[in-house]
């Protein structure tokens, strides 16, 4: 299956620079990915803004740049994921708190920038912040718009992504 090719190449990549202690280059780099919600929409930049604070989103999967994202290496088992404005995927506020807001800001090099992809063997990922909290479609929605946020793992669909 497609997806699970590219789910399989983007972690063995990804683990292979993380092994070798290789910084990424822009050849190291996976670029234009995209992440698949529970709900078989994509994570997407809210408007399709290139400016810091733009909220990160579940949006119907329409093609647009604002829904392609490029995981980096950034050492110790840890990626970057930026966004089509070459900004980084961000915590905002470097909250650890339940609800708070994935955003894209300049990239700095902090740890709310930077994430752990964990293969769940069924296709799906668990995306982990620093604050070991797992990436999260707010709510459970389903809909346009929702909110993407870190909250307390729990296993429940919408914290599982696809990587396509």
């Amino acid at each position: 299956m497609r997806v699970t090719a590219r789910l399989s190449t983007v972690l063995l990549a990804t683990a292979g620079l993380v092994a070798a202690g290789l910084g990424l280059g822009s050849a190291s780099a996976q670029d234009d990915v995209r992440f698949l919600t529970f709900a078989d929409k994509c994570v997407d930049v809210s408007g399709a803004s290139g400016g810091d604070g733009a909220n990160i989103i579940q949006w119907s999967c329409h093609g647009g740049a604002n829904q392609d994202f490029s995981i980096v290496n950034a050492g110790n088992g840890q990626v970057e994921i930026r966004t089509f404005a070459g900004k980084c995927v961000d915590v905002s506020g470097v909250s650890s708190s339940n609800g708070a807001k994935i955003i894209q800001w300049r990239c700095h090099g902090g740890a709310n920038q930077k994430f752990r992809i964990e293969d769940q063997g069924d296709g799906r990922v668990v995306i982990r912040t620093f604050a070991g909290k797992c990436v999260d479609v707010s709510g459970a929605s389903s809909s346009d718009g929702a909110q993407i946020i870190q909250w307390q793992c729990h296993g429940g669909a919408n914290q599982k992504f696809r990587i396509v």
